[in-house]
């Protein structure tokens, strides 16, 4: 009696990823998260996630469309592209129009813009992630790498001296100074003793590029 065995290799699975999985950051600044799909040979016709996050410590600005359903030329439709900042979730849902067939390079199925909210260590979950062949139905065993950001304090430190037109100092002045681009005003902290002044705060009240106006003045009514 012979025996024959016959192996057949293990046909990988299809993976949705989020890129960067692990990043820092700083308290106020933006930056952007992929998701990304390696089809592993199988032809994606539509992909849909859903995204957590804690709300916290992120606020969800704007959630753009990828290249990989469309890689080949083909239109798309988006069906979904939501944004809940309340519950901290994103949703996102693509398909290809037009043509019958999937695609099966990898690519950026959607860029996810964020704004860090506060210090911590906030993870990027895909609970809910479904991928489709050209007949509509699901693929299966789709494999999802999550992700996660630390966001770590930020200091801003605005600080000076004021002193009259003839370089004398003005001990203990009030100052004020005010972001033109968002009305904020802050209070600078001065001491009898000194004419130094100094604010300190962070990334989410001034940002690269606003305007900083500066009121001064003296205990006799003077100001500039």
């Amino acid at each position: 009696a012979i025996l024959c065995v016959f192996a057949q290799p293990a046909l990988a699975s299809p993976v949705v990823s989020i890129e960067p999985s692990y990043q820092k950051v700083l308290q106020g600044q933006n930056f952007s998260v992929n998701i990304t799909v390696d089809p592993a040979g199988a032809e994606v016709m539509g992909a849909q996630y859903t995204l957590y996050f804690n709300n916290t410590l992120l606020n969800a600005t704007k959630q753009d469309k990828g290249p990989f359903l469309s890689q080949d030329g083909a239109s798309t439709n988006i069906f979904a592209n939501k944004i809940n900042n309340t519950l901290g979730v994103t949703e996102y849902g693509e398909a290809r129009i037009g043509v019958d067939y999937g695609v099966t390079s990898p690519g950026v199925l959607a860029t996810i813009t964020f704004r860090a909210m506060e210090p911590g260590i906030c993870s990027l979950n895909l609970p809910n992630v479904k991928l489709s062949d050209p007949s509509a139905q699901p693929i299966p065993g789709v494999m999802v790498n999550n992700g996660s950001v630390e966001i770590n304090e930020s200091l801003f430190i605005i600080s000076g001296f004021v002193s009259y037109n003839d370089g004398s100092p003005v001990n203990n002045p009030g100052v004020k100074i005010t972001n033109l681009n968002t009305s904020e005003v802050f209070t600078a902290g001065t001491n009898e003793s000194s004419n130094h002044y100094r604010v300190s705060t962070n990334l989410l009240h001034i940002s690269e590029g606003n305007l900083l106006h500066f009121n001064a003045s003296d205990n006799i009514g003077n100001s500039t």
